[in-house]
């Protein structure tokens, strides 16, 4: 019998792309342009159908700027907003990484608290 997936959480995944104002990355210059906002590898990615059985749940961070990014990826981003029916979503005040400052996900307590919670 093969194995299912029954929920599939997110952490900080930029769905919809980067943060606009996102000038580095960790993975390299190609990985970089291939996730900003309307790339082709985010629109042939987004436009999958998603699997009916599975439950999707995204987290969010918002401790940057202004409250609407984790300062590499923007809420709405995260949390797959028309892109995934989400069943759960949550948005900590968190930042992507500590080099933002504070605290950075996904090393937080938080998030795996919230991660707890939801699949119990």
């Amino acid at each position: 019998m093969a194995a299912s997936v029954r929920n599939l959480i997110t952490i900080a995944t930029p769905h919809l792309g980067l943060f606009d104002g996102t000038t580095v990355s960790l993975l390299g210059d190609v990985a970089t342009a291939e996730m900003r906002a309307g790339s082709p590898f985010l629109r042939a990615l987004n436009e999958r159908p998603p699997t009916g059985s599975v439950r999707y749940g995204a987290i969010a961070g918002a401790a940057w700027g202004d409250g609407a990014s984790d300062g590499l990826v923007g809420v709405d981003s995260a949390l797959a907003s028309g892109v995934l029916s989400t069943a759960r979503t949550a948005t900590l005040p968190l930042v992507h990484a500590s080099r933002f400052g504070g605290a950075g996900m996904p090393c937080d307590a938080r998030v795996y608290e919230t991660i707890r919670a939801w699949v119990r």
